[in-house]
């Protein structure tokens, strides 16, 4: 029995769905899970993909292109975090605290929900450019490494994008009344 016990502190406890939490505590959850997620990896994964196209681009001209598109989808993605976190985010919270959220909601939230669409397609691209993230028989550390980061960072960029298009957003009409 106390081994039993033992082994279950051992074991942690199964991550709560974000899909239940309240609007503050889901912006909380995507912006450190999220946001951090991708502060942390895009400059990881820029670097990496500057190195393959430099070193193999030459013979693979599809990396050049890969490297264009990532660094286009980095960079509207600094910019759209930046918008939700300075400008979105604050307006919800706003609204749960009973204020006015200040900015015209259903505009901003159709701006975010068009952004996530552009980072959709740029996936798919990314996707297409890499023949599913499949990197070549015989490829470098890198190049493998870069292949499976960008897989990850799609999966990660489709819960996120989730979770704010199907979930907070929705919410945040409601408390809009719109």
């Amino acid at each position: 029995m106390v081994t039993m016990l033992e082994k279950e502190e051992e074991e942690p406890a199964p991550e709560e769905n974000p899909a239940e939490l309240g609007p503050l505590e889901l912006v909380d959850y995507i912006v450190k899970r999220h946001h951090g997620f991708l502060r942390g990896e895009l400059p990881r994964l820029h670097e990496m993909a500057a190195r393959v196209a430099r070193v193999h681009g030459p013979h693979t001209p599809s990396l050049v292109t890969l490297l264009e598109v990532f660094e286009g989808m980095m960079f509207e993605l600094a910019h759209h975090l930046m918008k939700e976190e300075d400008v979105l985010f604050p307006a919800i919270g706003a609204m749960v605290s009973g204020e006015t959220a200040g900015i015209p909601l259903d505009g901003a939230i159709a701006t975010m929900m068009d952004e996530h669409e552009d980072a959709g397609r740029a996936l798919q691209e990314l996707r297409e450019l890499t023949n599913g993230f499949r990197p070549p028989e015989g490829a470098c550390n890198t190049y493998r490494a870069l292949f499976a980061g960008l897989l990850e960072l799609e999966g990660d960029l489709h819960r996120h994008i989730h979770l704010e298009n199907s979930v907070l957003f929705p919410a945040a009409k409601k408390l809009a009344g719109i």
